[in-house]
């Protein structure tokens, strides 16, 4: 009995070592980041697998103060702090999914290594890689085949230029079937602020079976966060002869993205609103 207690308290004492260097760690490096990064956002995680997405109030050896990003103030001990990093602008405007509106591409890019899918209408899938944080590619085909004629379609998008968080981004689509070619060419500027992506971008509409550019279009929207994963998310086109306006919620997990949203042209009051619908995966 006396032995199977020194090895227990043995034990008690080890892990409340390793428990006072992982504080110890996690101090160094809270402190590190509020002075290298005043202001910012942080996420942290704590050992029981919760998470704070949260600026820092105040700090000392034993404890972190936060305030979340819908205002609620806590304090985490922390020897419960399992991990805490730098949360960018970036990410919080829209998660993996922050490189596009409902269908339109903003100049936020998906990082190096991210594989994810995209279903918009249920028929349309595509399939997105980030080759570099500055060069994505994807790539899909129509669930259905009108009148037989099988198509597919291919995306590539660069960001040239990033001055703090003012992105621009250029690149095409190809969309391409039996019955020709188009290419959808664009270009897109996004600014991302703290709880606000905007993006305005236009988008050409070029057929390479008929060496034809018919028409140039404009195009604008944002994504409001309203918490960690939901948010407010709007895509309006400027068409050569029309207009669609269009406005939804987006769901943002770590691995799950959907979107719900209406959409309908601007000309005539009969037209009706039209349901929007897409779901992404993160592999």
């Amino acid at each position: 009995m006396k032995k199977f207690y020194l090895i227990f308290l043995s034990l008690f004492l080890l892990f409340n070592s390793i428990r006072a260097q992982d504080s110890s760690n996690v101090y160094k490096k809270l402190k590190t980041f509020t002075e290298e990064n005043a202001g910012q956002t942080f996420e942290i995680k704590t050992r029981e697998g919760s998470e704070f997405i949260c600026r820092i109030i105040s700090l000392d050896s034993s404890k972190v103060k936060i305030r979340t990003l819908t205002g609620i103030e806590a304090q985490i001990p922390l020897t419960n702090i399992s991990s805490v990093k730098h949360y960018s602008l970036n990410v919080r405007n829209g998660g993996f999914l922050s490189d596009r509106l409902f269908l339109a591409p903003t100049a936020n890019m998906i990082t190096s290594g991210t594989l994810y899918l995209n279903d918009v209408q249920i028929f349309f899938p595509e399939l997105f890689a980030g080759i570099t944080d500055y060069f994505t590619v994807g790539a899909g085909i129509p669930l259905f085949f009108y009148g037989g004629i099988k198509a597919f379609y291919f995306t590539a998008k660069v960001r040239p230029i990033s001055l703090g968080e003012f992105h621009t981004a250029m690149g095409s689509t190809i969309l391409a079937g039996s019955g020709g070619a188009i290419l959808l060419p664009f270009a897109v500027g996004t600014i991302n602020l703290e709880k606000l992506s905007i993006s305005v971008g236009t988008m050409g509409f070029y057929s390479v079976s008929d060496n034809e550019f018919n028409s140039i279009h404009f195009y604008g929207g944002g994504i409001f966060q309203l918490s960690h994963r939901f948010a407010i998310i709007t895509e309006d086109w400027l068409l050569s002869d029309d207009g669609i306006i269009s406005l939804g919620v987006r769901y943002t997990g770590d691995r799950v993205g959907v979107d719900l949203g209406l959409f309908r042209t601007l000309k005539g009051t009969e037209n009706p609103l039209m349901p929007w619908l897409g779901a992404s995966l993160k592999f």
